[in-house]
């Protein structure tokens, strides 16, 4: 058979975990990755002139006869994977990982050989799940024709190829995480504040932070207005797997005055502010709204609005839009992930959607309480629609776990109904229904199911704290602490206003199932200082001091259990652990024994 040579662009692409993938599912992985390659890998390749011409199971190459083509086909199969993934019902998300390289290749008929394809096949293996890794050559054929955030991963010695090659991880292929696992540095060792909100946030896409829209009618009772608008423009925000958003709607200086965009953000490294002021007539309301960039300090985009009230989820949609566009954000199909507020009209839909998002955000029994009515007012008028339901479904869940209901079981049951009453409906779901039903399944140890939800729920809300920390919850009770540290980290970046201690508590159980206990502890005491009656950081801290052998001071926490709880019993806690194996609920048990509190 005759060869010759010439120069090609390789893309390896491999499913992620797929032994464990089998191991699990055999008949539906094979299927999933039938559909995977008929139903985007075989299109998008057509989409961007390439060929596959290779294929492994689990293992594909592709041939593109330009670099841009293929680094956009790369892209493109990633952030389609992405939002397959959430229309399937399957424990675990299939994720490609991607290497990329160009050089000569030979040709022999159909199939290629040579370094350049080799290269491209190491270069997968080192890449991070539903990421891209490609090679100095890629790096620099593709020169600025795309913009790309690379990391210098440095020279690798990869297997079989004689000399060490250059690779760059792509920070920007895929959305599954909007943060690396970097995005809150370690505290220095020499440091010991354990300070959460020191963020290290990449330049992988534009970091977005949305300020409170100040009111500038006449009337204080409007002030709802203003704050609705720009919660509703977060919800809309947070969908956008191409932007890193955090939310800054609650910053009460700003929204007073007292302080600029560029000081209210001095502790946060985001790099453009939204800012906006509201003023309504009676039914007719007036918009402005400007994105600053707050590193040059200039205004990036600024616009204004005048519209009826009743009109304010088209405005809400068309502002978010302008914001993507004005950022360079690409709007997955062109429009927004989800129509979120899709099926809502009537007269006062607005008001109880305004109303109850400001009630909804401020985080308090009181006004969760006053949120309910509007957001049932709005299941009731609006059936088709979600968004009553999955807003109902995430306050019902607060108030069981945070004490505000007088029966716990009860309310966590309203939590899945409407939950589940949102999963059915279409227009306005956001994913809100999928964390509650991911976090439900968790408690009752249906960890597939809880996995599962959880990453549907990640996909829906790209920037959602909620979702996040539900999902590293899970996947540090499914055995996965160095992911579950990731996606809580993550949770926390995207709390501007700080953590939560519920969230500062799962991180340090996760820390602590990691085997990093000097982290663990500075999360847990950071969550006590928060909260001085958060029995589960006490307990958390007392056995990471159990567990290296610093007994005196594992004593001294294990006696503020008791006096928290004095019928505390290391079987009843352990019982509440929804391990998915048991050998973490033994080492916890015995770790607590070793200072004395009952079993």
């Amino acid at each position: 058979m005759k060869t010759f040579r010439r120069l090609a662009a390789i893309l390896a692409a491999d499913v992620a975990g797929y032994s464990r993938l089998m191991g699990a599912d055999e008949d539906g992985t094979l299927a999933a990755v039938e559909e995977l390659r008929e139903r985007i890998l075989l299109p998008k390749a057509d989409d961007f002139s390439g060929r596959l011409f290779k294929s492994m199971g689990d293992g594909f190459l592709f041939e593109f006869s330009s670099i841009l083509a293929a680094m956009r086909f790369a892209i493109a199969v990633q952030l389609e994977l992405n939002k397959w993934n959430m229309t399937r019902h399957a424990a675990c998300p299939i994720e490609l990982r991607m290497g990329l390289n160009i050089g000569d290749v030979i040709v022999r008929g159909e199939d290629l050989f040579g370094d350049a394809v080799n290269i491209a096949a190491r270069l997968e293996a080192i890449a991070d799940p539903g990421g891209v890794c490609i090679s100095e050559a890629a790096k620099q054929q593709l020169g600025d024709r795309i913009q790309l955030a690379v990391e210098d991963l440095g020279e690798r010695a990869l297997k079989n190829i004689e000399n060490p090659v250059r690779a760059y991880r792509v920070r920007s292929a895929a959305a599954r995480r909007p943060v690396s696992a970097e995005a809150i540095k370690e505290p220095p060792p020499d440091d010991p504040a354990f300070d959460l909100r020191y963020c290290d946030f990449s330049s992988e896409r534009p970091s977005l932070a949305i300020l409170p829209f100040r009111n500038m009618s006449t009337t204080q009772d409007s002030e709802f207005v203003a704050q609705g608008i720009s919660l509703g423009l977060q919800t809309l925000l947070v969908q956008l797997p191409n932007m890193f958003f955090v939310n800054a709607c609650g910053h009460a200086g700003y929204r007073d005055a007292t302080v600029t965009a560029s000081q209210a953000l001095a502790h946060m490294p985001v790099r453009y502010a939204v800012e906006g002021s509201v003023q309504q007539a009676g039914s007719k309301v007036r918009v402005n709204v400007q994105v600053t960039d707050l590193k040059e300090n200039t205004v990036k985009w600024a616009s204004n609005y005048d519209r009826n009230l009743d009109n304010i989820f088209a405005l809400q949609d068309e502002i978010a839009r302008n914001i993507a566009g004005a950022l360079s954000v690409e709007l997955i199909g062109g429009h927004m992930a989800r129509d979120f507020t899709g099926g809502l009209d009537g007269s006062d839909s607005w008001e109880h959607f305004l109303r109850g998002i400001n009630y909804f955000y401020r985080m308090t029994k009181a006004d969760h309480a006053q949120a309910v009515p509007h957001f049932e007012s709005l299941a009731t008028a609006h059936p088709n629609s979600a968004i009553g339901p999955c807003y109902l479904s995430v306050m019902h869940f607060y108030a069981a776990r945070r004490g505000w209901s007088s029966d716990a079981n009860a309310t966590l049951a309203e939590a899945e109904k409407w939950a589940r009453r949102a999963l059915t409906l279409e227009d306005g779901n956001n994913g809100l229904g999928h964390s509650v039903l991911g976090a439900i399944a968790l408690e009752q140890h249906r960890h597939r199911d809880a996995n599962r939800l959880c990453h549907i729920a990640v996909g829906y809300r790209a920037s959602c704290p909620f979702a996040h920390s539900q999902l590293g919850i899970t996947e540090t009770y499914i055995g996965e602490p160095k992911n579950g540290i990731r996606n809580i980290r993550s949770a926390i970046a995207l709390r501007l206003a700080g953590p939560m201690p519920l969230e500062l508590g799962a991180l340090a159980v996760a820390y602590r199932d990691n085997g990093d206990f000097d982290l663990s502890i500075a999360a847990a005491e950071e969550a006590i200082r928060m909260a001085p009656e958060y029995l589960d950081a006490y307990v958390t801290r007392t056995s990471d001091f159990a567990l290296r052998d610093d007994i005196q001071k594992a004593q001294q926490s294990s006696e503020i259990i008791l006096s928290i709880k004095p019928d505390f019993r290391i079987s009843d806690y352990v019982e509440r652990q929804p391990y998915q194996t048991t050998e973490m609920r033994k080492r916890i048990a015995t770790a607590l024994q070793k200072v004395g509190l009952p079993d």
